[in-house]
């Protein structure tokens, strides 16, 4: 049954997949990024290339073969080994989509937030991230429905609760622009699957009932994993919010003061673009955890985000356990690799 409604689905509705990448040892990337550098500090984890693009790839041949197009978002530079007049992928540059006035950046949001410029991109797409593997079967319908709406949860979620520091102040910015055009006593009386599907679990429903009198909205539960979008969802966020999202795509680097494409997620969630799905077997794990190996490699694993942020003593071993692991579970190359 899951296979026929896949095949069907896929005839329907075309989904792309987006990936951000920059490679942080590019000699070129790296004479233009200290230009503009001066003063300030950027984590150069966010930039480091380790080697594991490869099975990013794999995962996606391998379990998501209804995909169309991979769009593969670069400064400029690709990897080696990457086949890059491949028919499924599409390289594009920051200059193909970003306006003038964006770019350079070395700021990952301006580049999730101005994706609805992307003209050949699909109205339905994933945007996942180089840190996250797709490690088991994906099916069309774990993201998009029938009717072509993004799969999706509304777990209610105080921000203070879920983040701290710089990225907190980062996701209270998204809530801000939720807030100032939604309200919950507004939205959320009539949408009573949206909060309380059977697709939840019991946590989910819980912490739902408990905040649902809030007249604004707490947060919402965010995960570092792929999620579903609509392009329209984009054209409509930037047609509401157009000037702080254009102040925010003005930063070169990372700032408290920048916005997300989270809250596209968010949009989507309170106008009720989405249909409720709560997904099992994602995990988000830091490359120091104890069960990141076992988790790569159980069979159960769906998705896995392997956040590289963490550089305890002992990181390099941690990275060359993690690549073991994925040449284990994801041993054959891919069409998109060279050698």
């Amino acid at each position: 049954m899951a296979s026929k409604l896949s095949g069907r689905f896929c005839m329907m509705i075309n989904i792309d997949l987006v990936i951000p990448w920059v490679d942080g040892s590019d000699p070129a990337w790296l004479e233009e990024k200290n230009k503009y550098l001066k003063h300030k500090s950027i984590n150069s984890g966010f930039y480091q290339d380790h080697g594991t693009m490869r099975y990013w790839f794999r995962c996606v041949e391998k379990n998501m073969p209804w995909i169309r197009y991979v769009f593969f978002i670069t400064w400029g530079h690709t990897p080696e080994w990457l086949v890059t007049d491949h028919p499924k992928l599409k390289i594009i540059n920051h200059k193909d989509y970003l306006p003038n006035e964006f770019i350079p950046t070395f700021n990952p949001n301006p580049l999730n937030l101005n994706l609805h410029r992307i003209k050949e991109l699909s109205e339905h797409f994933i945007y996942a991230e180089d840190d996250i593997f797709f490690l088991g079967k994906q099916c069309p319908e774990d993201f998009f429905s029938d009717e072509g709406l993004p799969k999706d949860y509304l777990w209610l979620r105080p921000i203070t609760e879920q983040f701290d520091g710089d990225f907190a102040h980062i996701m209270l910015n998204n809530l801000m622009f939720i807030n100032r055009h939604f309200s919950m006593k507004n939205i959320l009386p009539g949408s009573e699957d949206l909060l309380f599907s059977s697709a939840y679990p019991e946590k989910v429903k819980e912490d739902n009932n408990k905040l649902r009198s809030f007249a604004k909205f707490p947060g919402f539960k965010e995960s570092h994993l792929a999620y579903a979008f609509l392009k329209s969802s984009f054209e409509e966020v930037w047609k509401m919010y157009a000037m702080p999202l254009y102040i925010s795509s003005m930063h070169k680097f990372r700032s408290i003061s920048d916005l997300t494409n989270s809250v596209v997620r968010d949009y989507q969630l309170v106008k009720g673009k989405f249909v409720p799905f709560y997904p099992k077997g994602r995990y988000f794990r830091d490359t120091a955890s104890a069960d990141l190996a076992d988790l790569i490699l159980d069979p159960n694993t769906s998705m896995i985000c392997i956040n590289e942020s963490a550089k305890e003593e002992g990181y390099p071993e941690q990275m060359r356990i993690i690549k073991s692991c994925l040449e284990q579970k994801l041993p054959i190359p891919s069409s998109f690799e060279k050698y």
